[in-house]
């Protein structure tokens, strides 16, 4: 069953930690990093949500494979981090966008079927992309099932 949600919102500037990986896409660095960030969420957040975004910030068909950049960010909501745990990690602002969010079953089958339909989900709602394009991970969406896909629009 295709349970696809799309729909665009407005996303406050803000500041993040984030961590940077270098390579390919999808190796087990990217996931000790992002396993890494998610402790330091919960750590920090406890019961409460948090959002991690991941951001590929190099198109694989342009750049050596080996340079494709990845950086993992958990937004900053003023609350007290552990400083010990941020010591791997840079600071960066978020500026205020507006996005389509595309959320989808957090499935292999899903997220490659968001893939592949991603032009189509594009033309239906009259969108084109510009700059990249996010993953958001917020613990209630994850807890869900969830993935949610942020596309930054003109």
């Amino acid at each position: 069953m295709d349970t696809t949600m799309v729909w665009t919102e407005s996303i406050e500037a803000t500041s993040a930690y984030y961590l940077e990986v270098e390579g390919p896409y999808g190796t087990a660095q990217h996931k000790e990093a992002m396993e890494h960030t998610k402790k330091v969420a919960y750590r920090s957040f406890g019961d409460n949500d948090f959002t991690i975004y991941g951001l590929a910030l190099d198109d694989p068909r342009t750049v050596d494979e080996k340079l494709l950049r990845y950086r993992i960010c958990l937004l900053d909501t003023k609350r007290s981090f552990d400083i010990d745990s941020l010591c791997d990690f840079g600071v960066m602002e978020i500026p205020s966008l507006h996005v389509l969010v595309i959320e989808v079953d957090h499935t292999r089958k899903a997220i490659a079927q968001m893939w592949e339909n991603f032009p189509s989900i594009l033309a239906e709602q009259g969108v084109s992309q510009k700059g990249y394009i996010a993953e958001r991970f917020r613990r209630s969406k994850v807890a869900a099932g969830k993935s949610e896909f942020l596309i930054q629009l003109p």
